[in-house]
């Protein structure tokens, strides 16, 4: 799963951004996991 998930937002309307460092935290995903969801998926998907 953690290879099918990526951040995504509803710009203009993206919510809580200041907090969302916080909010993945909380989370308390492995480092790795937390770099595919953040970025490293959607690098892949878009072939960057």
């Amino acid at each position: 799963m953690q290879d099918q998930l990526l951040f995504g937002s509803v710009y203009p309307n993206c919510g809580p951004l200041p907090e969302l460092p916080q909010i993945v935290e909380s989370w308390q995903l492995p480092a790795a996991v937390e770099r595919k969801y953040l970025r490293d998926n959607a690098r892949r998907l878009l072939d960057l």
